[in-house]
């Protein structure tokens, strides 16, 4: 377990000379001594300086994983904090050994494709081109048992992102049973301490009533304390519960001002946001010029709803020049990461020939992806490809199957589809009863077909 003489520690600045002729008088031991104690400062300092350059990226990274890919120098940076920690850790110094143990156990262990040693990870150091994600349970396991111990041996110390890793390390409960009760208490010090990361984490809690009792205000009320010291999460937060009315009074132009806030310092989850307020105009002049320059910035940082929607402003000619081509390059950028919308908006440009030369074959294969998520439009599109042996094999049944999926969701065109495939009797029994229900379900939803096909079967 390492001891408190590894935390950092302030330097003694003033240089000192020992005369080489008396080392063994009580004076030179003593400047000696000193000496040695400034060194072993500086040493400190600078272990603290490298620790808190690879902190803050850490932080930073682990509020936007679920929300961008990360870019290759995103990735070379997580690269680079995992070295530094790796090396502190191995210097003893004790704040590094939780972050490494989440490096390791989440898979932010972002390393070069083809290093797999341990050795040779550490000891690159040049930005190779490509990088792959890797994770180590045992390596993880090993570090959060060294974070249990140095935190707990260092806890009565004031220090608020210690008492943010302690209470991280009993919600987990690697080393130690999980116990969510110790962690509020830990979350809460540091919170109050002032450490923005708690105050965020706290804020999702009350909002969440995981842990402690649901309270929205409270909710806000953290938010506000992290958000007011420029965490870019907490302001995404605070602004989503102003443009919801959750823990304070609804007000879409606070929305936008937090939303902005964050934008401005990078965030793509409120750059695409922010282009959004912009696009429908909620909480600020509708523009969509200015929709599209925070569309492309979140676009260009590898967020999905960013590069879909901004595939959508390209295609209808909103806020810029109407550009299929551009359409599709965007489309298939948040295609590629599963965005539904994209997927489904890909397979109609391929099924329209729009921006790309028009194949069915690919209609079919990103209609299938989006239908596969449920996404209702591209299972209603599918349903029709079959029906009609587009870019597939001709299969009544299949179409059936992609109607009822979709008009289970309330889609009017499936509705009416599936009412025509039983009132022709295609892939299944002609049945009137059932044709007139799905053409009420479409015409209720104002389908005109709809409407005129009950009359034909004799129904107002």
């Amino acid at each position: 377990m390492a001891d408190r003489e590894n935390l950092p520690t302030k330097a003694v600045t003033r240089d000192v000379a020992v005369p080489t002729d008396h080392r063994g008088s009580l004076m030179a031991r003593g400047l000696l001594a000193l000496q040695e104690k400034r060194n072993q400062g500086l040493i400190r300092n600078n272990q603290n300086e490298r620790y808190q350059q690879a902190r803050a990226v850490y932080d930073k990274e682990r509020g936007e994983k679920a929300e961008v890919s990360w870019s290759r120098e995103k990735s070379a940076a997580l690269f680079a904090a995992f070295q530094t920690m790796g090396q502190l850790a191995r210097e003893k110094f004790g704040k590094a050994y939780y972050p490494l143990a989440r490096f390791y156990g989440s898979g932010w262990r972002i390393a070069p494709n083809g290093a797999v040693e341990l050795a040779e990870l550490l000891s690159i150091t040049s930005s190779p081109r490509d990088y792959g994600i890797l994770s180590d349970a045992e390596q993880a396991k090993y570090y959060d048992k060294l974070a249990f111990e140095w935190c707990v041996a260092n806890q009565d110390i004031q220090d608020a992102e210690l008492w943010f890793d302690l209470s991280g390390c009993y919600f987990r409960g690697v080393s130690i049973a999980q116990d969510f009760e110790q962690s509020v208490y830990w979350l809460r010090k540091s919170a109050e301490q002032g450490y923005r990361l708690a105050q965020c984490q706290l804020g999702r809690f009350y909002e969440k009533g995981e842990y402690v009792a649901r309270d929205n205000v409270l909710s806000v009320l953290w938010y506000r304390k992290a958000a007011e010291q420029g965490h870019e999460l907490a302001q995404f937060h605070l602004a989503r519960m102003y443009e919801t009315g959750r823990g304070v009074e609804q007000d879409d132009e606070q929305a936008v001002f937090w939303y902005r806030k964050a934008a401005e310092q990078g965030s793509a989850l409120c750059q695409f946001f922010l282009g959004l307020m912009y696009e429908i105009g909620r909480g600020v002049e509708e523009d969509h010029e200015w929709a599209v320059f925070w569309y492309r910035k979140a676009a260009e940082q590898g967020y999905f709803a960013g590069q879909g929607s901004l595939g959508t402003m390209y295609a209808e000619g909103r806020g810029v020049e109407q550009n299929d081509e551009q359409a599709v390059f965007w489309y298939r950028k948040a295609a590629e990461q599963g965005h539904e919308l994209a997927q489904f908006s890909l397979g109609f440009m391929y099924a329209e020939g729009r921006g790309v030369e028009q194949n069915d074959e690919q209609a079919v294969f990103w209609s299938r992806k989006a239908a596969d998520q449920g996404y209702r439009l591209a299972q209603a599109n599918l349903g029709t490809m079959y029906a009609e042996g587009r870019g597939v094999e001709q299969n009544d049944e299949q179409a059936l199957f992609w109607y009822r999926n979709a008009a289970a969701q309330g889609d009017a065109l499936a509705q009416f589809s599936l009412g025509w495939m039983y009132n022709n009797g295609r892939g299944v029994a002609k049945d009137d009863v059932q044709a007139a229900y799905w053409y009420r379900k479409a015409a209720d939803q104002g389908d005109a077909s709809a409407k005129t096909n009950l009359k034909r079967l004799g129904i107002d």
